[in-house]
C-alpha cells in the first residue's frame, strides 16, 4: 500500500505544472526505481517498461554522485529485464540488449563515483552479480575472476554493520562457488557464517541470505554445511514478527522461505542424523510459516494465558528487533541498539524456557512431544516431504521410520492406509445454489445420500439455507464437517479465502476461531473447487489454503481438491469415500 501511494505521488508531481526540471528528475528517478519495485512484487512488465523509460529521459545532472546513482537504477533495470526475458528463445537477445545494457551502465557508475563509501561498494556488489550472471553463459574466465575481483572490493570497503554488506557477501560468495577452484566454497561458507552469525541485522535480513545460499550449497552437494545454514535460517524466522509482514506483500515475503523446512528435513537424513530430528525441523518450518501467514503465534497465544508478563516482554522485544526504518541512512546507525535487543530477547527466551510447560520455547518439538501426537490406537501418521530427495516419514506409537519414496511399491503404501471411525456429530453443509455462480444441483444429492451412508455411526446435522454464524455454532460441536458448493481463492489475502455460503464466505480467519476447541476435530470433507490451492505455486508446500487451515484448527484428516472439478463426479466420489469410511 505505501509502494502503491508512494508512485501515485510521484506520478502527481511529475505531471504536474511545477517549474523546477531539478525536482521534476528527481522524482522520475526515484519513481523508476520504485517502478522496479512493484515489478518485482507483480511481475508486470509494463512497470519494468516504464521505470526504464523515466530512467532513460532524465538530464544530465550537475554532479557525478547523483549520476552515478541514476546509472546504477537503470543498471538495475536492465538486469531485470534481462531476468525476465532470458529464456531459451530471447536468450541472446536478453544478453546483448540487457545484460549488457546493464553492465556498462554499473560500470560507469562505478567510474563517475569520486567518493569511496557505501555507494561505491553497492556498485560494485551490483557489477559482481551483473559479471557472475554473464559468465554463466560465456563461461569466459575473465568475467568470474572480475566478478570476483569487484565482489572482494565490495565486502571490504562495505561496513559490516550495513544492510548492503549482506549482499556483498552473497554475491561474493554465489560468484567464488560459480568459478569453484580449489578453497573457493569453502571461503564462501566461512564467509556467509560469519554473516549469519552477526547480531547487526534484523532477523528477518539473515534468513534472507540463508535461504539464498542454502540453493547454492545444495547445487554443490556441500550438505554438512547446508544443514547448519538451514537451522539458522529456522531460527531467524521465530525471530521474525508477523507484524511487519501484512498486506498484499504477505505472501511474497513468504515464499522466500518455501521449502526451507522441507530442505532442513532432506538435508537432516542425507546428513544421516536422527530421522526424529527430521521430522521435528520439518513441524517447526511449517508451523513458523502458518503463524505469520495468519498472525498469530500459538507459542505465543498460550505464553499469554499463563505468564502475560512474560510475553509482553517478548512481543515488544520481537517487534523491536524487527522495526527496520524505512530510512536506508538510520539503518547502519542501529547496529549496536539490534545487538542490544537481540542480547535481551535471548534472555527473556531463556527465562521463559524456565517456565513449566515452555521448556521447548520457540524451539523444534523433541522426540517425547513427537511420540505424545501419536496415540497407541492410531495406526501411522505419514509425512511426505518433497525437496531434492524425496521421503515419507511413517510415524507410529513409539517409533519413527523413513522411506525413500523411489523405493515405495503400491503394496507398502497400502500398509500404511488406515482409518478410525469415531461415534460422534457430523455437521453437512449442501450449498446447491450461491448467488452469482453457477448452480450445483449435485450437491444437495451428495449431502442426502452422505447422511443415509453415515447416520448408523454419526448423528448427522444438515443446514440448509447455510448461513455463517449457523455454520460457525455448529462447526462447535462437530466431529466430522462436511461442505459441498463453491469456495473462493482470494489472491491479495489468503486468510479471506473462503468457503461460500448463503449470506457470504466462511473465511480461513472464521475457521481459525476454532482452534483450541475441546473437542476433537476428526475429518474435515471440503467437496469444492481448489481447496487445497495456494494462490501461489511456490507456497504449495506450505498448507496455506483451506485445508491447510482446517489443518492448523486440528481436524486430524482433511480431504479436498487440488484443482477445478465437476458437481456431478464430486458427488460420486464423495459417496465412494464415505462408504468405504462406513464399511
Amino acid at each position: 500500500d505505501d509502494l502503491r501511494e508512494s508512485i501515485r505521488r510521484l506520478r502527481e508531481i511529475i505531471n504536474s505544472r511545477i517549474d523546477d526540471n531539478e525536482l521534476i528528475n528527481d522524482a522520475k528517478s526515484v519513481l523508476s526505481l520504485l517502478l522496479c519495485f512493484q515489478f518485482e512484487r507483480n511481475g508486470m512488465i509494463v512497470d519494468l517498461n516504464d521505470g526504464i523509460q523515466l530512467a532513460k529521459s532524465l538530464s544530465p545532472p550537475k554532479d557525478r554522485v547523483t549520476e552515478a546513482g541514476r546509472l546504477n537504477t537503470l543498471s538495475m533495470l536492465w538486469a531485470r529485464k534481462y531476468e525476465h526475458t532470458s529464456n531459451i528463445a530471447f536468450l541472446n537477445t536478453a544478453i546483448e540488449f540487457y545484460l549488457e545494457k546493464a553492465i556498462a551502465n554499473v560500470e560507469m557508475a562505478i567510474k563517475n563515483c569520486t567518493s569511496p563509501g557505501l555507494d561505491l561498494a553497492s556498485y560494485r556488489s551490483n557489477l559482481c552479480s551483473l559479471l557472475g550472471q554473464r559468465y554463466e553463459y560465456t563461461r569466459r574466465l575473465s568475467d568470474i575472476n572480475q566478478a570476483i575481483t569487484e565482489g572482494e572490493l565490495s565486502v571490504k570497503s562495505s561496513k559490516r554493520n550495513a544492510i548492503d554488506h549482506l549482499r556483498a557477501v552473497r554475491n561474493l560468495g554465489e560468484n567464488l562457488a560459480r568459478r569453484n577452484n580449489a578453497g573457493d566454497i569453502d571461503k564462501a561458507i566461512e564467509m556467509w557464517n560469519e554473516a549469519l552469525g552477526t547480531t547487526y541485522f534484523p532477523p528477518i535480513y539473515r534468513a534472507n541470505l540463508a535461504v539464498e545460499v542454502l540453493q547454492i550449497l545444495k547445487k554443490h552437494k556441500k550438505y554438512i554445511p547446508a544443514l547448519k545454514i538451514a537451522r539458522l535460517g529456522l531460527g531467524f524466522l521465530t525471530k521474525a514478527s508477523p507484524r511487519f509482514m501484512k498486506g498484499s506483500d504477505q505472501q511474497r515475503i513468504l515464499r522466500r522461505y518455501s521449502g526451507l523446512a522441507s530442505d532442513a528435513a532432506a538435508l537432516t537424513i542425507e546428513c544421516h542424523e536422527p530421522v526424529a530430528d527430521a521430522v521435528a525441523l520439518l513441524e517447526q518450518g511449517r508451523g513458523i510459516l502458518a503463524d505469520h501467514q495468519y498472525e498469530s503465534r500459538q507459542d505465543l497465544s498460550d505464553l499469554k494465558a499463563v505468564y502475560p508478563y512474560q510475553a509482553l516482554q517478548f512481543e515488544s522485544l520481537l517487534n523491536r528487533l524487527n522495526d527496520v526504518p524505512r530510512i536506508p541512512d538510520s539503518r547502519y546507525s542501529l547496529a549496536e541498539e539490534l545487538q542490544n535487543v537481540d542480547r535481551e530477547l535471548d534472555a527473556v527466551i531463556a527465562s521463559i524456557r524456565k517456565k513449566p510447560g515452555f521448556e521447548r520455547f520457540l524451539l523444534p518439538p523433541n522426540i517425547k512431544q513427537i511420540y505424545d501426537i501419536i496415540k497407541p490406537s492410531t495406526d501411522a501418521i505419514v509425512i511426505v516431504n518433497a525437496s531434492f530427495r524425496y521421503d515419507a516419514f511413517i510415524l507410529r506409537y513409539g517409533e519413527i521410520s523413513i522411506l525413500r519414496l523411489p523405493d515405495a511399491s503400491d503394496a507398502v503404501v497400502r500398509n500404511w492406509t488406515g482409518i478410525t471411525k469415531p461415534n460422534n456429530i457430523a455437521l453437512l453443509v449442501p450449498m446447491p445454489i450461491t448467488p452469482g455462480l453457477r448452480e450445483l444441483p449435485a450437491a444437495t444429492v451428495e449431502v442426502d445420500k452422505i447422511k443415509v451412508a453415515l447416520e448408523p455411526v454419526y448423528n448427522t446435522i444438515s443446514l440448509s439455507p447455510a448461513l455463517r454464524q449457523d455454520v460457525i455454532q455448529s462447526l462447535s460441536q462437530a466431529h466430522v464437517f462436511h461442505f459441498a458448493g463453491h469456495s473462493k481463492l482470494d489472491y491479495a489475502d489468503i486468510s479471506q479465502s473462503s468457503l461460500l455460503l448463503t449470506d457470504g464466505g466462511l473465511t480461513i480467519s472464521d475457521l481459525l476461531t476454532l482452534r483450541g476447541k475441546k473437542s476433537p476435530l476428526w475429518l474435515a470433507y471440503l467437496s469444492a473447487c481448489s481447496t487445497g490451492v495456494n494462490a501461489f505455486v511456490d507456497l504449495a508446500d506450505e498448507g496455506l489454503h483451506l485445508m491447510g487451515a482446517c489443518q492448523i484448527v486440528g481436524w486430524q484428516n482433511v480431504t479436498g481438491t487440488l484443482w477445478r472439478v465437476s458437481d456431478h463426479f464430486s458427488m460420486q466420489i464423495a459417496l465412494d469415500f464415505y462408504t468405504g469410511l462406513r464399511d
